[in-house]
């Protein structure tokens, strides 16, 4: 599979900076994996760093937050 995204940061940083964006906003896990069209589970794997997130699921996050300038 090809690389679609370029990461400024790791996936662990990048995991904390969408926790820390997400409850910045007062919002939950599952209120951020609705607004992005991923399960809750996806929410929470890309917080805690874990490699087995797709990249589309990322950039859904990312635009949920808008965190895109900070890790790409």
């Amino acid at each position: 599979m090809e690389k679609l995204l370029n990461l400024k940061v790791s996936k662990e940083k990048m995991g904390e900076i969408f926790r820390l964006r997400r409850k910045e906003r007062g919002l939950r896990q599952q209120d951020v994996a609705e607004q992005a069209g991923v399960s809750i589970s996806t929410v929470s794997n890309l917080e805690l760093g874990n490699h087995i997130v797709k990249e589309e699921s990322i950039l859904a996050c990312a635009q949920v937050l808008e965190v895109a300038d900070d890790i790409f």
